[in-house]
């Protein structure tokens, strides 16, 4: 739970143990091909082309299309919130509030019912720096260099969500920015049948893996 909140909150840490299990029954990734990512990736190289891929050079073409998506892999990951236009990752929730990113959404929702003032802050409705600005948003909550963010006390007060609370909620949001973007929907097609990696920390993104079978 604390690596997930690390992710969560942009930390990078060097670490090789996932943190979800890497053999889910069903459906959900072929295990001979891997694609990794993180908020940092690199923005130019292709499928298979970076430490943690594992794509077999006869299945390569299989990602052509991906191939020619810009910042493919972090457009992936939770951190990504874009810029103007087709480039926009937000979404809206069931309570009619629209976010950034999936980060956003997850740093917010455990202030969304003792502190609903907070968890509004946070959503692009607002218009707050925070609410734009993934790295502003962080240190609202940090205390870092003899300086307390704004939330930092009522951030420590508040209890962090439970592992099985917070895949809920990164579930739906997850949902969410796939389903109400169609380009970032089409991008987790285009990632076929890999098994999706997270390396920074490393876990395999099952949760993002059963959005692109719902999308399939």
């Amino acid at each position: 739970a604390f690596k997930q909140f690390q992710h969560d909150m942009g930390v990078v840490i060097d670490s090789t143990e996932s943190t979800e299990p890497e053999d889910i029954p069903g459906d959900l990734f072929d295990s001979n091909i891997v694609l990794s990512f993180h908020a940092n990736s690199d923005k130019k190289k292709k499928p298979g082309k970076v430490e943690g891929d594992d794509v077999p050079v006869r299945r390569e073409t299989e990602f052509a299309n991906l191939s020619k998506i810009d910042l493919w892999r972090r457009k992936l990951d939770d951190s990504w919130t874009g810029g103007d236009g087709q480039n926009m990752a937000a979404f809206t929730t069931t309570d009619g509030k629209r976010w950034a990113s999936v980060s956003h959404y997850l740093m917010s929702v455990k202030f969304k019912d003792p502190h609903p003032a907070i968890y509004d802050d946070f959503s692009l409705d607002s218009k707050s720096e925070i609410s734009r600005d993934l790295d502003k948003a962080k240190a609202s909550l940090e205390k870092k260099k003899g300086k307390i963010g704004k939330y930092h006390e009522e951030s420590k007060k508040v209890s962090d969500l439970d592992d099985e609370t917070r895949n809920v909620y990164r579930k739906d949001a997850l949902r969410f920015k796939f389903n109400q973007n169609l380009d970032m929907k089409e991008l987790l097609k285009e990632t076929g049948t890999a098994k999706l990696v997270v390396t920074r920390p490393k876990f395999v993104d099952n949760l993002l893996m059963e959005i692109r079978r719902e999308a399939s």
